[in-house]
């Protein structure tokens, strides 16, 4: 919830949920860290192409686990 609220708050965000990767999504999701490399290259339109690839870690769990990160 609270990275939706980052997101509608500040004007040049960008949210991606990352299903069954918790709060270590840049540590833990290839595609987290391109997405975040995308955003600091261009942050108005970042590449979040791989964000519908992503594997749940842990897919028994991954709906508990889901996280929207805020760049």
């Amino acid at each position: 919830q609270w990275g939706r609220y980052a997101a509608q708050t500040l004007s040049n965000s960008t949210g991606a949920r990352f299903s069954g990767i918790g709060h270590a999504g840049i540590s833990s999701s290839a595609c987290a860290r391109a997405v975040f490399a995308s955003f600091l290259a261009t942050p108005t339109a970042p590449d979040v192409a791989c964000v519908a690839d992503v594997k749940p870690l842990w897919p028994s769990i991954h709906s508990a686990l889901s996280q929207v990160v805020t760049f």
